[in-house]
């Protein structure tokens, strides 16, 4: 039995900001961590205050 995994982004592209990713790309096989993507929104949310 396999756990599902739960994919965490912000739902548009951020523009002006080539450096800020919308996703954690990476795939579900290499065990990506929530921290990552949690510090990807967290990132954008200050950016967009």
């Amino acid at each position: 039995m396999t756990t599902p995994i739960s994919r965490l982004g912000f739902p548009v592209k951020v523009m002006g900001r080539d450096d800020l990713p919308s996703n954690d790309a990476r795939r579900s096989g290499s065990n990506p961590h929530l921290k990552v993507s949690l510090e990807y929104v967290d990132r954008i949310l200050d950016y967009c205050a």
